[in-house]
Formats: structure tokens, C-alpha cells, sequence
């Protein structure tokens, strides 16, 4: 570790990714020169993978932390169950089967100390640019974040413009995602990765400053993570997310009245999914409408009328 620089911690969690899980860590050891720590929280995997967590906390003992459910729990609770265990100063967040870009913790040292930053009572964030790579090998070069330098992080974020891939939060920003616990009612379909979509919102609520740094920090390879090999049951992930629109404002108080309009159109959206009726179709169409009128639109609202004519053809066609 590099004095004078803060020290960063990288949270890995992963289940069943013996596969790739030697990717993900090798990413982070590579820089140990700027690392504090890798926090690894392994959800009782079946295969090999805690077998080789263990072999690279043997061998990096410094470095290396890992941690091993007794049953699985879920990506949420998995998640929250390292936010105990961290003891660095700017937290970075990486999937067990994806991989950080090879100069992101030196980028993000430099980056706090040209912009003289107090990293330990700062409130601020990092992020960078992140890449997609496809089954097929084809890469894409997402380059959203950049937005973050002009238009308000929170409501970029709240309608799925900008991304977590490669955010560094300070331990301010981290310790509001610290001390917020989301208690699902009983009865509640909220899926654990629902949860883990929500609380990804928190960190742009009070941060005071986002720095954007030019580069592919995080490399996300796309349909390869565990999610994908189960089956989902579309309803009760379709419930999960009606009940997550309900659940918003009970956690973000300061809503504008986009970002309610926001909301409400990706409740309506999803209770069409649920239940495809001709009203809910007209409801559905006059929410789309609303958000004619976003400060944002430009950013979003081709996609989400790609999603409404898609919604279309089924309906008409079932």
C-alpha cells in the first residue's frame, strides 16, 4: 500500500463461479500496490469455488479476506453481510464473475489526491466508464456515466441511465449504504436482487461530489452470472418489482415530481406485464406520454418506447 493515498477496499461476492471466480480476484491482486483489502463473501457454494477463495487468502494473507455462508442467503444478504467487515476508505463493489480494469484503484488514488479530497469525512463517489462483453465475445463500450458531470446523479440513476459498474464510494457515502437495512414485509416478493437494485440507488441520495474518470473500470461479461442458469418465475418477479415501486418512497423522501412520474409509469408498466388489459394498455400509453416531458427523455424515452411497442405486438397477439 502506497502512504498517503486512501486505502481501498474491493467487496467480491460469488456462488458457484469456480470458473471465473480466478478472473475476478486476479483483476483486484494486480493492484496491490493501491490496495487495502479484498473483502471475499462466498453464499455456500456447491462447487469449487470457496476451495480456490481459500487458496488466494492463502497466498495473499495480507489481502485477501474471506468469509463463507453457512447456507445460502442471496445476493442482497450476502452483500450486506460484508459491509461489517470493511475497514478501508473507499469502497468498490465487484461481481464474482466479472473483472475491475487494471489501473482503476492507481486511477482513483490520483484522482483524490489531485482533487485534494479529505477521503475519510469527504462525501463523494468515483465512476468511471465500464465495458460489455457478450456470450459471443462482442464488446460494447458503455460510456453513460460520463453524464454524471451534468445532470443529477440521483435522478440519472433512479431511471436506469447511469450505472453502479465501477463506483468508488467514500466511507461517508458507503456508511449511509451501511445503515440503511431494508426489512421486506412478510409476505413480500421483493427478490434479493430487487433489494440489491434498490440500495444501489443510495449512494447517490446525499453524496456532495461525483468525479467521472475516463475508463473502462469494470468489465461486466453478460450472460454468464448464476442468475442466468435459473428459471425465474416471471410473476412473482413482476410483483417484486410493483411492491419495490411502493416501497421507494418510504426510503427516498426528496422525490421531484419526475421522478415520481418516473415511478408511477414503471409501476403502470409492470402491472400491464402483470395483467394485460385494455385499460391497463391505455394507462400504460398515457404514463409514456407523461414522460414526454422529462428533463431527461432524451436519455430514455426511445428505449421505454421500444419496450411499450413491444408490449404492443404481444398484447394484440395473445
Amino acid at each position: 500500500m502506497i502512504l498517503n493515498y486512501p486505502k481501498i477496499s474491493v467487496i467480491t461476492i460469488c456462488y458457484n463461479q469456480e470458473d471465473v471466480i480466478h478472473r475476478a480476484i486476479d483483476s483486484v491482486i494486480c493492484q496491490k500496490d493501491y490496495l487495502h483489502e479484498l473483502i471475499i463473501s462466498d453464499d455456500c457454494s456447491k462447487d469449487e469455488t470457496w476451495k480456490i477463495v481459500k487458496d488466494y487468502q492463502r497466498k495473499y494473507p495480507q489481502y485477501v479476506k474471506a468469509y463463507r455462508n453457512e447456507k445460502n442467503m442471496g445476493v442482497y444478504e450476502n452483500l450486506q453481510n460484508t459491509y461489517n467487515k470493511v475497514s478501508g476508505e473507499i469502497i468498490f463493489f465487484l461481481s464474482g464473475d466479472d473483472e475491475i480494469g487494471l489501473e482503476l484503484l492507481e486511477k482513483t488514488c490520483k484522482t483524490v489526491a489531485s482533487k485534494n479530497l479529505d477521503y475519510l469525512n469527504d462525501r463523494f463517489c468515483v465512476i468511471t466508464d465500464f465495458k460489455v462483453v457478450l456470450p459471443n465475445k462482442t464488446e460494447k463500450h458503455i460510456k453513460s456515466n460520463a453524464l454524471i458531470e451534468k445532470y443529477d446523479p440521483f435522478s440519472l440513476k433512479f431511471r436506469g441511465i447511469i450505472y453502479n459498474r465501477a463506483l468508488g464510494e467514500s466511507l461517508t457515502t458507503f456508511n449511509d449504504r451501511r445503515n440503511t437495512s431494508l426489512r421486506r414485509k412478510e409476505g413480500a416478493v421483493i427478490s434479493s436482487s430487487l433489494q440489491e437494485g434498490f440500495t444501489d440507488n443510495i449512494p447517490y441520495v446525499n453524496t456532495e461530489s461525483f468525479f467521472y474518470i475516463p475508463y473502462v473500470g469494470n468489465i461486466y461479461y453478460a450472460g454468464i452470472g448464476i442468475s442466468t442458469k435459473f428459471k425465474k418465475n416471471r410473476r412473482e418477479y413482476l410483483e417484486g418489482i410493483i411492491e419495490y415501486c411502493e416501497t421507494i418512497p418510504d426510503y427516498f423522501k426528496n422525490l421531484n415530481k419526475y421522478d415520481c412520474n418516473w415511478l408511477n409509469f414503471h409501476k403502470t408498466k409492470t402491472q400491464f406485464l402483470l395483467k394485460p388489459t385494455f385499460y391497463g394498455y391505455w394507462i400504460y400509453f398515457l404514463k409514456l406520454f407523461v414522460l414526454a416531458k422529462d428533463p431527461l427523455r432524451k436519455f430514455f424515452l426511445s428505449r421505454e418506447i421500444k419496450s411499450f411497442v413491444k408490449g404492443t405486438k404481444l398484447f394484440f397477439h395473445q
